[in-house]
């Protein structure tokens, strides 16, 4: 489980940095990940990013690195009220 969650943790930071030019994130947002609970998953923008977008569960994608046909649902997520977490 360790292993799983260990990859699916990179690749949500890794759609989330890919959407960086999106509107909800700027062009030079950088981020990082770390786990919190046993199905949390915490990224730190590297600035504030739109509150709209950033708490709409469509735009983040998590799946297993050995198969990315098995996508693990994020079912909500919050944003800090700085903007700079979720």
């Amino acid at each position: 489980m360790k292993k799983t969650c260990s990859t699916a943790l990179m690749l949500l930071i890794a759609a989330a940095l890919w959407l960086a030019p999106s509107p909800g994130i700027a062009a030079d947002a950088t981020g990082t990940g770390s786990f919190n609970k046993d199905t949390g998953i915490e990224i730190v923008f590297g600035v504030p990013v739109d509150k709209s977008w950033a708490q709409d569960p469509a735009n983040y994608s998590v799946y297993e690195k050995p198969d990315p046909d098995i996508r693990i649902p994020v079912k909500n997520v919050e944003l800090d009220p700085k903007g700079v977490s979720a």
